[in-house]
C-alpha cells in the first residue's frame, strides 16, 4: 500500500505542474460557464421561441473554451516531450496523455461515479447534490449539455463531457509529440518566422 501510495505522491510531483494548470483551466472554465450559461438559460426560458439555441450556443462557446484551454496544455506537454524524445533519448509513452487527463480528472470521475450511482439507485437527494456540485463547482462549462438532454438520461451529459475533454486532451498530446499543429493537419500554412 505504501508502494502505491508513493508512486501517486511520485507522479503528482513530477507532473504537478500540468495538473494545476488542468485544474485552474477547469476551475476558472467553470466559473466562465455559470457567467455565461445561467443567464442565457433564464434568457431562453423566458423566449420559448428560440428554443435551446441559446443554451447550445453558450455550450458550445464554454465547452470549447475549455477544450481549447486543455489543448493547449496538452499540446504544450506534447511538445516538451517531442524534445526529450528526439534530443534525450526518453522512451515514448502513447499513455501519457490519458494518464495525465484521468490523474487530473480524479475528482470530476469520483463525483460523476457518485451522481451515476445515485442516479441508478433511486437517491434522488444524493444525486440532486451531484448534480449541483457538477453543475456549479466543478463542470460548469458544460451545463448546458445537461439541461439540453431530457430529464431521465441527463447523467450522461457529465461521463460525455469528461470523453470529450479526453479526446481534445489526447489530440494535442499526440499531435505534440509528432511536432505538427492543428491548423497543419487542416492545411492552414503556418508561419513559423517572426517579424
Amino acid at each position: 500500500m505504501n508502494d502505491l501510495f508513493y508512486k501517486i505522491k511520485n507522479y503528482f510531483f513530477n507532473n504537478s505542474t500540468i495538473i494545476k494548470k488542468f485544474w485552474i483551466n477547469q476551475f476558472a472554465s467553470s466559473l466562465l460557464g455559470i457567467m455565461i450559461t445561467w443567464p442565457v438559460r433564464i434568457y431562453a426560458e423566458k423566449h420559448p421561441s428560440l428554443g435551446s439555441v441559446p443554451e447550445l450556443a453558450a455550450l458550445l462557446f464554454c465547452g470549447g473554451f475549455f477544450c481549447f484551454l486543455i489543448y493547449d496544455i496538452m499540446y504544450e506537454a506534447g511538445s516538451k516531450d517531442c524534445v526529450r524524445i528526439n534530443h534525450q533519448n526518453v522512451v515514448y509513452d502513447p499513455f501519457k496523455a490519458l494518464k495525465l487527463i484521468m490523474f487530473s480528472y480524479i475528482p470530476t470521475i469520483f463525483f460523476t461515479v457518485l451522481g451515476v450511482i445515485f442516479f441508478v439507485f433511486g437517491f434522488g437527494d444524493g444525486f440532486a447534490v451531484i448534480s449541483l456540485i457538477m453543475n456549479i463547482v466543478i463542470h460548469a462549462m458544460y451545463v448546458g449539455f445537461f439541461f439540453m438532454l431530457p430529464v431521465n438520461i441527463n447523467i450522461l451529459a457529465f461521463p460525455i463531457s469528461i470523453l470529450i475533454t479526453v479526446i481534445f486532451g489526447c489530440l494535442a498530446y499526440y499531435l505534440g509529440v509528432r511536432d505538427k499543429t492543428l491548423r497543419g493537419v487542416f492545411g492552414i500554412k503556418v508561419n513559423t518566422k517572426k517579424e
